[in-house]
């Protein structure tokens, strides 16, 4: 095979033909390191392509390989992973000029799992300055979206949404607190999971909310999803919010079929103001072919999620200050204006706000949880149009503005981020300015399996996933 195409072969096929040795993990990550060589100053999706460290772990999952047929399942297989995330001896910088400097000490339970998985690691990934809103201040270089060079990348994990969609890495990890995995993935028209909070460890990763914060897989297919999740989750000791229960093969329940499931179409987020027509139209065409599989789809109302804007940003903002209201004390001028405007906005915020919005927050759960016992999972856009105009400035020049933002994109994601369930978002159709449109499919807690059953269903009976960005 042509180095240039093993780029565009999914994780799980190129995973294959390694195992079959038709491919060697040192030609792989040569192809991608090439790739790199040629496209990344277009896309600024890395911070740090580490290609000598690639190189060589290549090299020695190509040696253990020849000394053994029992490999991982992502043996060989080039991954990135958003920058917040750590890997002993490279810089962690979170997307931050202020951490340049910052070296990890050791590998992150998520690294660690994936060396154990036989991937390797090409680099680290742009990010939001310390994952917090969205922006057009990246230090790194602004993440370009490659379906619209003139259209956001998303939120906190833009590099990853960059970096999958321009075959820049063959799946990669980022970290989604109100929904910065999901974001990104559908303006960028790849697949995105939120696992369950305390599925996937936390331990040496940087922290933006610590009541939500996650990480999970950014990938072009479902199943490759399935494969990165099934790399990294896990109970770990050193994180203390990890749940202690056996994790599923996720990769053996996809092909089961969704015959007979209850599916539910969220009211309020399908017909929400904000959705254009083209959104509303793919969704319940989506549905309809989630009924033409078998499923059994009702609407189901869930007012609760119409409020998650005041109550994210609230919750997101207080916890975010507390982290890092140290810093801006002492190093304000090296930040970007939104992190010193989040550190001072949840400074500012008083107690009884966040001990409302945690109130509000639990009547959000409940409501969805109550609404999962009915469903199998629930549906809705991921986004409520195709990816956005870049903002021109960090400042807002209206009152307008300002409540747009805080609702936002967010209003699709964040309603799972506060239920702490996992939410799976899935190309479904392009708009008439041939940008992505997405499917989110939402499910019980833990229920991940269920998931991505019912996401791989849906994309192997379309063809959405098979579209390219153009010139990749």
């Amino acid at each position: 095979m042509p180095r240039s195409d093993i780029c565009h072969l999914t994780a799980a096929e190129l995973a294959r033909r390694i195992r079959r040795r038709e491919i060697s993990p040192v030609e792989a990550t040569q192809a991608y390191l090439t790739r790199l060589e040629e496209m990344e100053d277009t896309y600024h999706a890395y911070i740090m392509v580490a290609k000598d460290d690639a190189l060589r772990q290549a090299k020695e999952r190509e040696r253990s390989a020849r000394a053994s047929d029992s490999t991982g399942a992502l043996h060989g297989v080039p991954v990135a992973i958003k920058d917040h995330i750590g890997v002993k001896g490279w810089p962690s910088t979170g997307g931050s000029a202020v951490f340049k400097d910052n070296i990890a000490a050791q590998d992150s339970t998520i690294a660690a799992r994936l060396r154990k998985s036989g991937a390797v690691i090409l680099g680290k990934l742009n990010m939001t300055e310390l994952g917090i809103a969205e922006t057009i201040e990246f230090p790194w270089g602004m993440p370009k979206n490659p379906w619209n060079h003139d259209r956001s990348t998303g939120s906190s994990s833009a590099g990853p949404g960059s970096a999958t969609a321009a075959f820049l890495s063959a799946a990669s990890l980022g970290g989604d607190t109100g929904g910065s995995i999901r974001i990104p993935a559908a303006y960028c028209g790849i697949v995105g999971l939120r696992p369950s909070f305390g599925l996937v460890s936390r331990y040496g990763t940087m922290t933006v909310t610590w009541s939500m914060d996650t990480v999970g897989p950014m990938t072009r297919t479902v199943e490759d999803c399935a494969l990165m999740l099934q790399a990294i989750a896990g109970h770990d000791p050193n994180d203390r919010y990890t749940y202690d229960v056996p994790v599923p093969n996720y990769s053996a329940s996809l092909r089961k079929g969704i015959k007979g499931m209850r599916v539910g179409l969220i009211k309020e987020l399908v017909e929400a103001e904000q959705v254009t027509s083209e959104v509303r139209s793919s969704v319940k065409a989506a549905a309809r072919k989630l009924q033409a599989l078998g499923a059994k789809v009702d609407e189901v109302s869930l007012p609760m999620v119409q409020h998650v804007g005041p109550i994210h940003w609230v919750i997101c903002y207080t916890e975010f200050g507390t982290t890092y209201r140290k810093m801006v004390r002492t190093r304000a001028k090296e930040l970007t204006h939104m992190v010193r405007v989040a550190v001072l906005a949840g400074s500012l915020l008083s107690g009884q706000a966040y001990y409302k919005a945690q109130m509000l927050r639990e009547m959000l759960r409940r409501e969805m949880l109550e609404a999962l016992g009915r469903f199998d999972v629930l549906i809705c856009p991921s986004m409520p149009s195709g990816a956005a105009p870049r903002a021109e400035s960090v400042h807002t020049p209206s009152k307008e503005s300002v409540m747009e933002a805080l609702t936002g994109p967010v209003r699709m994601t964040a309603p799972f981020s506060h239920a702490n369930v996992p939410a799976l978002s899935v190309p479904c159709g392009i708009t008439s300015e041939k940008l992505p449109i997405s499917l989110q499919i939402a499910g019980r807690p833990l229920d991940e399996a269920t998931v991505v059953r019912v996401g791989y269903a849906y994309e192997q009976a379309t063809n959405w996933h098979k579209l390219r960005p153009p010139g990749v």
